[in-house]
């Protein structure tokens, strides 16, 4: 046994995640939760609930393409997230191949707070339901070029 102090279980941050994933892409909704502190520069009715939407492309999906990896996240396709982008990430191997890319959005923009109190996958059916939609376009674009080559 090491000499680490144990950390108490309050300290340990939980963040669920649901994932669908189609042949050369995937979409991802996760929620978490955070403190929201109430003073003077936060509204009163936002709560501790953070939902977010994510796609990973990888190289076969036919808008792999489309991704600037030295650019930012405004330079990326989005593929009709709630309000945009607002994450942008490129997976690399050890030896700097992109393996994949990611964008993703949150619910917590402006005039999001009812998202804020939603805290089950239930509540949040509409964050899976745009998921939903992100998914099956993904699955339309790699579908439509497959028969085009075919």
């Amino acid at each position: 046994m090491s000499n680490l102090t144990s950390v108490p279980a309050d300290n340990w941050k939980r963040k669920e995640v649901w994932k669908r994933e189609g042949s050369n892409f995937a979409v991802e909704v996760s929620r978490h939760e955070c403190h929201v502190f109430h003073d003077d520069g936060c509204f009163d009715s936002e709560g501790p609930h953070r939902w977010c939407v994510y796609v990973y492309v990888y190289p076969k999906h036919p808008s792999f393409s489309e991704f600037k990896p030295e650019g930012d996240l405004y330079d990326q396709p989005s593929f009709g997230m709630h309000w945009g982008n607002s994450y942008f990430r490129v997976w690399r191997s050890d030896e700097g191949e992109i393996k994949s890319f990611q964008v993703g959005s949150d619910y917590n923009h402006f005039d999001d707070w009812r998202y804020t109190r939603m805290a089950t996958k239930k509540e949040a059916y509409s964050v899976f339901a745009d998921a939903g939609e992100i998914f099956d376009m993904m699955a339309l674009r790699e579908k439509s070029v497959a028969e085009k080559s075919a």
